[in-house]
Formats: C-alpha cells, sequence, structure tokens
C-alpha cells in the first residue's frame, strides 16, 4: 500500500490547477534464497524516491504541511493555511450577490494490491476502486470547512463592506470561526469514523535539526529511552533491567554515606541534636543515564573525534540517519496494519558539499534497507526529499536513468504550480532517435555546471565559445546580472532535446544558435559570403525543428515553442552580409575594434596580414569575415579565452568587444520575461 498522488485544494500556495505532486511506489526488495531466515519474505523497502524540487518558497513546504494533516500530526486548519487568492476570488464573487463559504480540500490517492491490508481503507472503498488487476486505487477526501456556515458568510460580508484591506479583515474575523473536517470517499459519499494516525504513519526529518553542541546525544538518547520503555514492557528484560539500577543506586549510595554521610550527620549533631539526618542517595535512572552518563564520539582514521569538533555535514547526515533508525525502532511490524508509511527528509542537502549531496542521495536507500533488515522487520515506506539542490537532482536522474518521480514546483503570479516530471513529459520531439535523444537529455542535464531546475532563465548555447563569454556580458547588464541564467552548452545543434522539458518547467529560455547555412564544397573552398538567404536551406536540426521547414528565408526569428517558453536566435544581417557562426558575426559587428583586431592578429598573424593588406584596410575583413570563420575554425577556444582575457582586463565601463545583434536580442529577452514574470507575481 503506498501514497500515489496527492492534490492540494486552496491550500496555502496551491489553488485549483496544477496542484497535485506524485509520488514513486515502494519498491520490494530482492531477498536471496539462502538468506530467508534472516529477513522476513515480505521485507521491502523504498531503493527509489520521491524529490519534490523547486526554488526558495514554492510550496515544498504546504507540500509537508499537507502529508503531516493526511497524518494526523497536524490537526485541523486556520485562516493562514487558505490561498490568499483564492479568498480573494471569494470576496470579489461575493460583492457580486454570489455567495460561497470558502474550503481546503487534500485527496490522497492511495495504491494497494491483492496482498496489502486494506482493513484501515474500509469506508473509503467503493466498487469502482476495485479493479480487475493487482493493482487498486482509492481515494480519501479531507473537506475542511465552517463549522458554522452563517458565521463564515458574515464574515464574508464585514469584509466586503470594509473601507481598508478585504483580505486582512476577513482574516480577522476567520481567526473566531472553527474549521472542521469531513471525511469523503472519492465519489463525494461522507465517511465516518476516521482515524488517519492509523491509515497513514508519517515521520518529517526536518532542515534544522543540527543545533546545538549535543544535538547528536539528545537525538540517540530518544532512541534509547524508546528501547528501554520497550523492554520494560518485556517481563524478563524489565525485570533486569530495573535490578540493575536498583543495585547501582544501592552502591554509589552506601560509597556516599561513607564518603560524606557520618561527616554532616556529625555536624548537625552540634546545631540540632540528633533528631534531624541528611540522607544522601543515588538517584540514577535510566532516562538520565542515557542523556547525562553516555559518551558521544566519532572515530576518523582511528582517531576520535568528540561530538562538538565534527563537522556539520557529517553531524547532519548522522541526525538523519538518527531518525530514521527512531521512526524503525517505533514501527509498527504488523502484517494485517495496512498503512501507508512515509519517511520525508527536508533539504538534506544542509551543511553538506556537493559530493556529499550525491553520494547522500544514491545510498540513501541501501542505509534504510540495512536499518530495516537488523531491526529483523518488514517494513515497506516510501522515502520523500525535499531540496533546491542541483546535485542531488543531477544525482537522482542519474542513478535512476528517468526524470520520474521528480515533482518541479514554481510560482506563478503568487500560486504555486506543480509539475510531475516524467520521461514521457520530456521527451524530445524533432529529428533523430528518440531513444537516443531522451538518453542525451538525461546525461547532458546531469553533466552540466548549471542547472535548469533552479535558474531564473535559461540560455541554450552551441559551444564553448558562447558558453566562454556570454557570463562576462549578463554581468555587465542591470537587468540579468541579479538573476540566476543557466549557460547550458549542448555542443552542437541538439538544443530542440531541451524543448519539451523546458516548456514543462516554464523557465523562459532562449536558444542561441547558428545559420549553418548549407554551401557547396566549391562555395566553401572560395570562401564565399552570404548576401541573402533568399533559396537558402540550413542543416541545423533546431532551426529545421522549430520552423518545421530548412527554408531558411521563410524562417522569422525568434522561432517558437509551442507556449513561447522556448525562443530561437540566430545570426541576422549584419554590414550587408549574413554571418554563419559566432566567430563570423564577431568579426562583422568588430572590424573596427583594436582590441578584437589585436587578438586576431596575435593567433593568425599571416592570415590577418594577407587579408588586411598594408596599408592596412579594417574594411577588408568584411567581405572576408567567412574566410575568417575558416581559418580560426580550429582556435575557436583559443580566440574566445584570449576575447576574455582582454573584457576582463579592460578598466573602460563599455566593453572593448560588442556582441552581435542576435545575441543581445536573446539577452533582452529573457530580460524582459523574467521581468514580466515578476512584475505579475
Amino acid at each position: 500500500m503506498y501514497l500515489k498522488k496527492l492534490q492540494m485544494v486552496h491550500f496555502r500556495k496551491f489553488d485549483e490547477q496544477s496542484n497535485t505532486v506524485e509520488f514513486v511506489a515502494p519498491e520490494q526488495a530482492i531477498v536471496p534464497s539462502g538468506e530467508k531466515d534472516s529477513v522476513k519474505d515480505e521485507a521491502q523497502i523504498a531503493s527509489a524516491t520521491t524529490l519534490i524540487i523547486g526554488k526558495n518558497n514554492v510550496g515544498k513546504t504546504t507540500i509537508i504541511q499537507a502529508l503531516r494533516r493526511l497524518a494526523g500530526l497536524d490537526s485541523g486548519v486556520v485562516p493562514q493555511d487558505f490561498c490568499y487568492s483564492y479568498l480573494m476570488r471569494l470576496l470579489e464573487e461575493a460583492e457580486n450577490g454570489d455567495e460561497e463559504c470558502p474550503y481546503i480540500e487534500l485527496r490522497a490517492t492511495i495504491a494497494f494490491n491483492n496482498e496489502d491490508s486494506a482493513a484501515n481503507l474500509v469506508g473509503f472503498l467503493t466498487y469502482s476502486d476495485i479493479a480487475p488487476n493487482s493493482e487498486h486505487c482509492v481515494d480519501v477526501v479531507i473537506h475542511y470547512e465552517a463549522e458554522e456556515r452563517e458565521s463564515m458568510l458574515e464574515a464574508m460580508r464585514d469584509a466586503c463592506q470594509c473601507g481598508g484591506n478585504r483580505l486582512r479583515v476577513l482574516l480577522d474575523e476567520m481567526e473566531n470561526i472553527k474549521f472542521v473536517p469531513s471525511y469523503f470517499t472519492g465519489d463525494g459519499t461522507e465517511v465516518k469514523r476516521v482515524n488517519l494516525s492509523k491509515l497513514f504513519s508519517c515521520s518529517v526529518i526536518p532542515a534544522t535539526d543540527v543545533s546545538g553542541t549535543h544535538c547528536l546525544s539528545d537525538a540517540f538518547s530518544k532512541i534509547l529511552r524508546y528501547q528501554y520503555s520497550v523492554l520494560e514492557n518485556v517481563e524478563k528484560d524489565g525485570k533486569s533491567i530495573k535490578s540493575h539500577i536498583r543495585d547501582m543506586n544501592n552502591r554509589l549510595t552506601q560509597c556516599i554515606k561513607d564518603l560524606h554521610g557520618d561527616d554532616i550527620n556529625s555536624a548537625l549533631e552540634h546545631i540540632r541534636g540528633a533528631d534531624i539526618k541528611a540522607r544522601l542517595d543515588a538517584d540514577v535512572t535510566f532516562e538520565k543515564a542515557a542523556k547525562n552518563l553516555i559518551r558521544y564520539e566519532y572515530e576518523d582514521k582511528g582517531m576520535l573525534v568528540p561530538e562538538d569538533q565534527f563537522g556539520l555535514g557529517y553531524t547532519r547526515l548522522v541526525m538523519v540517519i538518527a531518525h530514521m533508525l527512531d521512526y524503525v525502532e517505533r514501527y509498527d511490524d504488523d502484517p494485517l496494519k495496512g498503512s501507508v508509511n512515509l519517511v520525508i527528509i527536508e533539504e538534506p542537502e544542509t551543511h553538506m558539499h556537493p559530493q556529499m549531496q550525491e553520494l547522500f542521495i544514491q545510498y540513501i536507500g541501501e542505509a534504510l534497507e540495512t536499518l530495516v533488515e537488523g531491526k529483523g522487520k518488514s517494513l515497506k515506506f516510501q522515502l520523500v526529499i525535499t531540496t533546491h539542490s542541483d546535485h542531488i537532482v543531477h544525482s537522482k536522474i542519474h542513478a535512476g536513468g528517468k526524470f520520474d518521480c521528480i515533482n518541479y514546483l514554481r510560482e506563478s503570479a503568487g500560486i504555486a504550480v506543480s509539475v510531475p516530471l516524467s520521461d514521457e513529459l520530456v521527451q524530445p520531439k524533432g529529428e533523430g532517435d528518440p531513444v537516443k535523444n531522451l538518453s542525451f537529455l538525461k546525461k547532458h542535464v546531469c553533466l552540466s555546471v548549471s542547472s535548469v531546475f533552479f535558474a531564473d532563465a535559461v540560455l541554450i548555447v552551441e559551444g564553448l565559445s558562447e558558453s566562454t563569454l556570454l557570463p562576462y556580458y549578463i554581468s555587465m547588464r542591470e537587468d540579468l546580472r541579479d538573476i540566476y541564467v543557466s549557460i547550458l552548452s549542448v555542443e552542437g545543434a541538439h538544443g530542440f532535446v531541451y524543448e519539451n522539458l523546458m516548456e514543462a518547467l516554464g523557465v523562459p529560455t532562449a536558444i542561441i544558435t547558428d545559420l549553418d547555412v548549407k554551401r557547396t564544397d566549391e562555395e566553401k573552398d572560395d570562401f564565399v559570403q552570404i548576401h541573402s538567404l533568399k533559396g537558402k536551406k540550413t542543416t541545423n536540426k533546431t532551426l529545421i525543428h522549430f520552423a518545421g521547414t530548412e527554408e531558411l528565408d521563410s524562417m522569422a526569428f525568434p522561432l517558437l515553442s509551442i507556449n513561447e517558453v522556448v525562443k530561437v536566435f540566430s545570426q541576422k544581417e549584419s554590414e550587408g552580409y549574413y554571418p554563419t557562426s559566432l566567430e563570423e558575426a564577431l568579426v562583422l559587428k568588430n572590424y573596427d575594434s583594436d582590441v578584437f583586431i589585436e587578438e586576431l592578429k596575435r593567433l593568425h598573424p599571416k592570415t590577418m596580414e594577407d587579408i588586411l593588406g598594408a596599408p592596412e584596410d579594417r574594411k577588408k575583413l568584411l567581405g572576408n569575415s567567412y574566410k575568417c570563420q575558416r581559418k580560426f575554425a580550429a582556435d575557436k577556444s583559443d580566440l574566445a579565452s584570449g576575447l576574455l582575457y582582454q573584457l576582463l582586463t579592460c578598466e573602460d565601463d563599455k566593453p572593448p568587444i560588442a556582441l552581435p545583434d542576435y545575441i543581445n536580442d536573446a539577452l533582452e529577452d529573457i530580460a524582459n520575461r523574467v521581468k514580466g514574470e515578476t512584475n505579475a507575481e
């Protein structure tokens, strides 16, 4: 039995659309036939994980709060739990005479098979839920609404009539209103006598658990105290422990009496007589021993390291394991229980360096399996991780080999948008083998230095030259320097493979690619310049994909994806010619720049001498831009590095080397789109 998806309606940052999160099913652990005695046959572990990712303040905490309510860890709702945009809509409708009470609804879809106990689902099951296959699904709906409907409507009327902030007034009025839950099946039939704590088991490991110098001591003391409480209920073990503690107290009491007791009482006799005596008894309990008498240390390469001297990253890792151990210890190992078991880790990357983050996501499943097997329990649970670490996301895609089980969150106009990613959703369209294109996308995303998942905007470029120079020009623009622009170099005209992924993420994306005019061998050998695109065709797969044709004269840049999330920019006419690469475009744009000319001379002095002539005539570069491109083809990396050095060492406010217009158009476009989204929010 597992949680398949969760829909949140009007809850905190979520409204009525794009409000569903999907979860991965626990996977059956494969137990070798010869080890059946050491591990229960039914032992299962969530070797896969569900990721909930996104930038800050996009709804990750909202999802955790919803899961806590499913598990009965938090009861009821308060006014601040309602989606504010939803409340504003209700107020506007109420002003027009259409009064409606606000409500919050959480809809959990639970999947189970014929081997699972469905005892805790009785009441929610309907005939349609039992599908004729091995997996069945049932919806558990929690509906929160005002206990007194008329009081809620009166509060809305008061808010509508106020002259100030209507939402603020409504929220203040709602503080005096009690909101109660009702429970329904998927088809709307009300269910009575529901105990969510039996149906859902949830353990949340917070991101803020590394606090104080003795956080590990506190965590493991808690586990030891729980273990003691369990042993106390076992007659033989309980008597043995109590006997040891009683014996310890007797021995310590006698030692204290021998050392100090007689001296104190002798002194009291001189002051008050023999009628008053002091007793100094030992008061050792298991709880006190677990908290204060156990030393917690690390061992690093054979050396002992005190708890408060170890790195925060390792301390965070051990704290996560301590929480897991506590959960496994407390788990009710009853095969008839039939519950959905969730373990949620908030931002495990806190205090961890990138390599540890990647290792964490790869091996956390094995660590959990070890804990479960060590306790000999039959435990099937789902592991949910919230993060804004691109290292964890990349590791997840690389280790799992797919985009499934990743829920991407973003914000639009103040509302959270949830996008459950999958291979099917991001499958690239266009030319080539679909399987190979998807494989390229997965591997390229994981190998990229910058991440598309946490970016404000994305630039997809063809090669090293663009990725070397563009960060400088972005830093020089006031409208871009304060946002996170991810630059991806696809090393060729493969930008089209990102279309569906970027459409799903909704991140403003610009693909900067070359015209790649199809030339004859004779045109290449004679360095023929392009004066017009009429009748010209391209070999660029990205241009062909987005334009639907290889005819360049029919293309109107920028080319657009379906929802205009992705825009494609390519070279435009400059000084009477159409450049077909970045290098040629730079030549046409900077033919009279001293810094640029000197870099060209440094790399190819003989070529530049032949082109410029004597006396030097820089305008000759215009008619030889394509020749420069061909001659410098093997030195593009050196040229980009040299140009970057000149840019970084220049003391002028204005860059001595200008960007081609088509790249400036792309930068202007993403700046405007990010700014537009910010204003909308």
